[in-house]
């Protein structure tokens, strides 16, 4: 312990070390008092790369650093970092502490990744319309959108506790849903989708049921859909090569000659 009169810095405190399991885990943590050092350890059992990512703070400002050969170097908060270049077996320590030149409000609160760094593996839009010809959008709705998406490491391997988000454009402003992988890499979903006053109205078309043809026309909005996986910029399905994937919703059908 650090004697009254003294500063406390990261080095010259002794503390518990957090042990995590082989997957990307998300945790919220507060540190004890101005003096108090949090140390964390993922060990990269495959020699996978590592994400670190502290993230939101409720309080002062805080220091993270980072170190897999007893080096420690400081990461900037709240900017997603990966390790990579390790051996199998090999250990990343993390530890956050209180900047000196900070205040210190006791039950301030931090989040934090950290864990095998997340990369997209693929995923499945599809909507409710499927019947309708694909006239209007890659994906079409009525109401409901179902999703799913595989995340995996830098081996190739499952990823457990990844985030993906389906940011979806219904023709105005642009929506966000979470999933999170379980063991097997795997999340799925269904967005229900409220009604709506369609802006755009198709050109007359038919569709056939067996011996039977029937003319229709429909109202809808047009906009896009696209997946992220948390922590990692221009990933999953859009990012720098497709920013997206057309979507309409159908909001009426109407039947005009049967």
């Amino acid at each position: 312990m650090c004697a009254p009169t003294y500063i406390c810095t990261a080095s010259q405190v002794t503390t518990a070390v957090t042990v995590l399991p082989d997957k990307l885990n998300t945790l919220e943590d507060s540190l004890a008092d101005e003096t108090d050092v949090k140390h964390y350890s993922f060990i990269a059992v495959r020699g996978q790369n590592v994400l670190i990512h502290a993230g939101v703070t409720k309080g002062g400002p805080l220091t993270l650093e980072y170190s897999r050969n007893e080096n420690w170097v400081n990461i900037p908060w709240g900017e997603p970092f990966a390790v990579s270049g390790l051996e199998p077996s090999q250990a990343v320590q993390v530890r956050i502490s209180k900047t000196l030149s900070g205040p210190f409000v006791v039950g301030d609160t931090y989040d934090l990744k950290l864990g095998s760094a997340p990369y997209y593996a693929d995923s499945h839009v599809q909507g409710d319309a499927g019947e309708l010809p694909s006239y209007w959008a890659t994906t079409q709705a009525y109401r409901v959108l179902n999703w799913s998406v595989r995340l995996k490491d830098s081996t190739g391997n499952p990823l457990e506790g990844g985030t993906a988000t389906l940011k979806l454009n219904k023709g105005a402003d642009e929506d966000s849903f979470d999933l999170v992988t379980d063991g097997t890499g795997h999340a799925a979903g269904a967005i229900q989708l409220d009604g709506c006053h369609g802006q755009l109205k198709s050109d007359p078309f038919w569709t056939s049921s067996g011996k039977y043809r029937n003319k229709w026309e429909v109202e809808y909005n047009r906009g896009y859909w696209l997946i992220q996986v948390k922590g990692k910029d221009a990933s999953g399905v859009g990012g720098r090569r497709v920013p997206n994937v057309s979507f309409a919703q159908i909001c009426y059908q109407r039947m005009l000659r049967n």
